[in-house]
């Protein structure tokens, strides 16, 4: 085999190894790509105060985010960034300014930053507690 065409295989390989968009994966062709998901260590309920996730109607901000939804909009594309922590995902939007959002997770995974890039809001949300009883971390033990 020659050097060039050995070459470009071995950066093929590396460039694919490198990709780090979420829900895409290497070697498919664009029509094989799977819709865009979210990674499941940021999907869940969040809230501005523990005391909001379980208050109905409009008591402070709270956020659901599952594999394909941020609240009610659809996620056109998500990409992680890095080893950071850092998601940045583009929606459907449902309300002007909000179809670029930018979360940022703590390493504790019980924290998150939440930034809507064109209305430039910002919120700090913690994790609420799973419905089922399921014990979370304290927001304070990072």
């Amino acid at each position: 085999m020659p050097r060039p065409a050995l070459a470009t295989i071995i950066l093929g390989i590396c460039l694919a190894g490198c990709a780090q968009s979420v829900g895409y994966r290497a070697g498919m062709a664009a029509a094989d790509v799977p819709e865009p998901w979210i990674p499941p260590r940021y999907q869940g309920l969040w809230a501005d105060r523990l005391a909001n996730c379980l208050r109905a109607g409009d008591h402070g901000v709270k956020m659901q985010i599952t594999e394909r939804l941020v609240d009610a909009a659809r996620v056109l594309r998500a990409v992680e960034i890095g080893n950071q922590g850092k998601l940045v995902i583009d929606l459907e939007p449902t309300d002007p300014g909000q179809d670029h959002l930018i979360l940022r997770i703590a390493e504790n995974g019980q924290r998150l930053d939440a930034t809507f890039a064109q209305g430039r809001s910002h919120v700090r949300l913690l994790r609420c507690p799973q419905p089922d009883g399921g014990a979370s971390q304290s927001p304070s033990d990072e």
